[in-house]
């Protein structure tokens, strides 16, 4: 295994740490936070942190994939349909940071921080690009 191989993986596991993190201490504030400034908005906060949780759980699916696959570039063959699911797990990433959008809105409006609004974007943006490249990749390794 190559140096370049052993510093993705690290870098694969390094971010999928910050995501759980961000779970289990980041978003119960965010939820609580979102609750005392709405509190007739109550249900909408649960569904949004539900799908920042979901939006979660496809991150750590989406590392492993990439874990494995990094593994599987030493090796003459490799799946060429991992890229066809980290594809899939980055639209639900997208998807679901996209429900949770109007959530962030409120918070940065509350507290008069335009930022909390582009955290947001940036993290739907971001997912949408893995979605793009992988794309790419796939539809150049397949045909």
């Amino acid at each position: 295994m190559s140096v370049h191989s052993i510093f993705l993986r690290i870098i694969t596991v390094f971010m999928a740490l910050i995501a759980i993190g961000i779970c289990f201490f980041v978003l119960p504030f965010i939820l609580s936070g979102f609750v005392e400034i709405r509190p007739e908005l109550e249900w909408y906060g649960y569904i949004a942190v539900v799908m920042l949780y979901i939006s979660a759980l496809l991150v750590l699916n989406a590392s492993y994939l990439v874990f494995r696959l990094i593994g599987e570039f030493n090796k003459e063959e490799f799946m060429i349909s991992r890229f066809k699911m980290i594809q899939w797990n980055a639209l639900g990433v997208a998807v679901c940071s996209l429900i949770a959008t109007p959530m962030f809105f409120i918070i940065g409006d509350f507290d008069d921080a335009p930022g909390v609004m582009l955290v947001s974007i940036l993290y739907t943006g971001g997912a949408l690009v893995v979605y793009s490249v992988m794309h790419l990749i796939y539809k150049r390794l397949k045909g």
